[in-house]
Formats: structure tokens, sequence, C-alpha cells
């Protein structure tokens, strides 16, 4: 067992020490150059789908039904009531940044309306029509009639 230990251990030796000699013993020179014939390249570009295909659940082939041609019938159109448009007149808002409460984590929001300074909470509503949404601590969302308009720092 030693002597085949010693054996492989002596070929693994060898082979690197040989590797390490810079000798070589098969050098290959390979001089061919192919022209590309350009009328024999095809590009597919279009593919087809097919609509027979193996069912992989059930193990057969799928066949599609047959399309039955159909019918037109002329029937009115019922056209839909379209909703009013409805324009919103935002105030002019600035806002400066918000505050938490470390004790309960209520958010308030620092603003100027109007050029008045106030602190608002959540739900809180300004101008009678506008209701403070979101309170985020780059923006403020306010809310009016399912509308929301957001105002940035």
């Amino acid at each position: 067992m030693i002597v085949l230990v010693l054996f492989i251990w002596g070929k693994v030796i060898w082979d690197i020490v040989d590797a390490d000699s810079g000798h070589d013993e098969f050098v290959s020179e390979i001089n061919v150059v192919h022209a590309i014939d350009e009328t024999e390249m095809k590009v597919m570009d279009t593919y087809q789908l097919l609509d027979r295909y193996r069912d992989p659940f059930l193990d057969k082939e799928h066949v599609p039904d047959r399309i039955k041609p159909t019918k037109t019938v002329d029937r009115p159109i019922k056209q839909k009531a379209e909703a009013p448009v409805v324009t919103v007149n935002w105030p002019e808002v600035k806002y400066l940044g918000r505050m938490q409460n470390n004790q309960t984590g209520k958010q308030s929001a620092i603003l100027v309306n109007q050029s008045k300074e106030m602190v608002v909470f959540e739900g809180d509503s300004i101008a009678d029509a506008f209701q403070i949404y979101v309170i985020q601590r780059d923006s403020l969302v306010l809310a009016c009639n399912g509308h929301f308009k957001t105002y940035y720092k």
C-alpha cells in the first residue's frame, strides 16, 4: 500500500516538475480562415404559435375547438354619463417639516397657510375643505373630495 502511495505521489511530482521545464512536446498552428457567405445566413425573426400541443397534465394532445362564425347583431350602445370635471382650488401651503411625540408617536406637521404658521395633525382640516391626509418626513398630502395633492419641503 505504501509503495502504491509513493508511486502516485512520485508521478504527481514528476508531472509538476516536467510541466515547469519549459519544453513543449506538442505545438499546433492553425491558420485556417473560413469565409462566411452571407447568402447562407438566414435570420429567423418570426415565430408561429401552434395551437396543437401536448397537455402536460392530461398527457394527451390538445386539439382546439373550431371557431364558429359569429352573428352580428345591431344593438344600441348605451353611452356612459360623463363624470363632471371637478377642479379643486388648492390652498397655497408651504410645508416646513414634522414633529413627533415620543410618548404617543403622534405626528404633527408645521406648515404656512395664508402667511400663518400652524401646527396640524393627521385628520385635521384647514380652510374648512382640505384634510391633512398623510404626514411624511419630506412631504404632506392634502385631501379634498377624493382628490389628493402632495406638498414637498
